[in-house]
């Protein structure tokens, strides 16, 4: 399972296509079930998971048209 969270890492970190902020490290990238968390992380991933307002309109936007699109 490692190794594979090292490579998965790595294809991630080569994709030129994902916004910032990026994961540094592999257990950064996919944390594993047996893998504990610190409170101070557990709440800086909490924060860092907020939706803007603009976001969310293009999210709504894209939801639009793939229900514009599955009616014809």
């Amino acid at each position: 399972m490692e190794i594979a969270r090292w490579v998965c890492f790595h294809i991630y970190s080569q994709n030129p296509y994902i916004k910032p902020p990026r994961a540094k490290t592999p257990q950064s990238y996919v944390r594993f079930g047996w893998e504990e968390t610190s409170k101070e992380e557990a709440e800086r991933m909490a924060e860092s998971c907020a939706v803007s307002p603009e976001v969310a309109a293009q999210l709504n936007q894209i939801f639009e048209n793939i229900r514009k699109n599955q009616d014809k």
